[in-house]
């Protein structure tokens, strides 16, 4: 991330409105759709788990039956495992990567997973420290992506939630290649881009910040360097009394494939 970005975004974790407590509602319907999830969706609800879902769904069951687990939602060994590695073989692990204030590690961390989280922002972090105890975290000023305590250091899915808009492309292409490389085959990557028809940036607590705005087409050529599987949409709203502002994001759910 460019200097100038860095020091903007840690004065502003100085600020108490930086201090966001609550996860986007975009992300909590992309956390649950995940078919790892402790928590996964019934198969009847169509509007979390579409027929594409469902067939990563069917993939990630099957993987799971061939490391000895089981396909239903608790995640139980078919056969009894050598105990001593039968701990670390149902652990589950998520990255949130550039967490700010940490507003979703909660959601990770309730969710099933062993949290991290990394920002470029010393400020975010020694906030996160001490507000969230269960997670680990690190400062990260150079595309750095910690390793999961897992015993191949890699995750089954990472946040960017509001990150890869504050980079110039060829530096957020980078970034994504490093994601990529990150995950667990059949992991997933969750992340949002700032949509061209966005009007609020500039008007933003953090408008000293450089950003990019992306068309649909700069999101897709962006995903598909690094991912062959993703899905996208968009969201769109007006802050309160200010009708003439959009806020708008695009936001994606990339697969690394099960090679």
């Amino acid at each position: 991330m460019e200097t100038s970005n860095i020091e903007v975004w840690n004065r502003h974790y100085l600020r108490p409105e930086s201090k966001q407590s609550y996860p986007d509602e975009a992300l909590v319907r992309l956390i649950r759709t995940l078919p790892l999830h402790e928590k996964a969706p019934d198969a009847t609800d169509t509007e979390l788990l579409t027929e594409k879902e469902q067939r990563w769904d069917k993939s990630a069951r099957s993987l799971m039956r061939s490391q000895g687990m089981s396909a239903n939602s608790s995640s139980k060994p078919e056969s009894n495992p050598d105990p001593e590695n039968s701990a670390s073989m149902f652990r589950y692990f998520a990255l949130d990567f550039g967490c700010g204030s940490g507003r979703h590690i909660p959601l990770l961390l309730e969710s099933g997973y062993e949290t991290s989280g990394c920002d470029s922002s010393k400020n975010a972090i020694d906030h996160c420290i001490e507000l969230y105890p269960r997670a680990r975290f690190s400062l990260s000023v150079d595309f750095s992506i910690p390793a999961s305590p897992a015993e191949d250091g890699l995750y089954d899915v990472i946040v960017c939630w509001g990150v890869l808009h504050y980079m110039p492309a060829r530096e957020a292409s980078r970034l994504l290649m490093q994601l990529e490389k990150a995950l667990r085959p059949g992991g997933f990557l969750l992340g949002t881009l700032r949509k061209e028809s966005d009007t609020h940036f500039q008007h933003s607590a953090v408008s000293e910040s450089s950003i990019h705005l992306a068309s649909e087409e700069d999101l897709k050529g962006l995903l598909s360097g690094s991912f062959a599987d993703f899905e996208y949409g968009y969201m769109e709203r007006t802050p309160l009394g200010k009708m003439d502002q959009i806020v708008a994001h695009w936001f994606f759910r990339a697969r690394k494939l099960v090679s």
